[in-house]
């Protein structure tokens, strides 16, 4: 049985536990908005309503796809596995495609500054968090 020549520091774990807790909140966001109610669907403005019903299947697909790799990568990050980094490039290559659409193609919603500010925020920390899986993966405590 081998055993780890050193264990992770405590910053790994609370970052990992931190990225864990960021997407399931991704997660509980997603779920909410595809199965929102037709009476919650109603209580939002007109444009946000078109934008939700509007929105092409594929592009719903990369943002589940990438809610669903930051999740798997957190949980890979936190099992010390090599893997997480590739699924966290994965998830960041999603946010990126999907924040793309919403930010540039989409036409329903007019983007102002404060609209730009949270899809820029997502982009960040799932780049953040691909930089933190690609390196922690070379160390003695992952697998």
């Amino acid at each position: 049985m081998s055993e780890l020549k050193s264990k992770p520091p405590l910053s790994f774990w609370f970052i990992s536990i931190l990225a864990l807790v960021w997407n399931i909140k991704g997660v509980i966001s997603f779920i909410g908005i595809i199965f929102i109610s037709d009476e919650n669907l109603n209580l939002l403005s007109a444009t946000k309503k078109e934008y939700l019903t509007s929105i092409p299947v594929m592009i719903s697909a990369v943002y589940a796809f990438s809610i669903f790799a930051g999740i798997i990568g957190s949980v890979l990050l936190l099992l010390k596995r090599n893997e997480s980094a590739l699924i966290f490039l994965v998830a960041f290559i999603s946010q990126i495609v999907y924040q793309h659409y919403f930010l540039v193609i989409q036409g329903s919603i007019k983007i102002t500054s404060t609209d730009v500010f949270y899809p820029l925020i997502y982009v960040i920390v799932s780049f953040l968090l691909l930089v933190f899986a690609s390196s922690n993966h070379k160390e003695e405590y992952f697998n």
